[in-house]
């Protein structure tokens, strides 16, 4: 019992550290992405900005 409870305690303390190590990756993928559709937003709105400008 001892060495279970040892290896389920040393599993519990793994997945807790895995977690909170997960936790900035995927705040770092999400503001990525977040930039990337910021950027593509922008240059589709200056695009179209171009090209309405001069037909207005």
């Amino acid at each position: 019992m001892c060495v279970s409870k040892s290896t389920i305690a040393v599993t519990v303390v793994l997945l807790i550290l895995g977690a909170i190590a997960w936790i900035p990756i995927v705040l770092g993928l999400g503001a990525l992405a977040a930039v990337a559709c910021l950027t593509i937003w922008v240059l589709v709105a200056s695009l179209w900005l171009a090209d309405v400008s001069p037909m207005g």
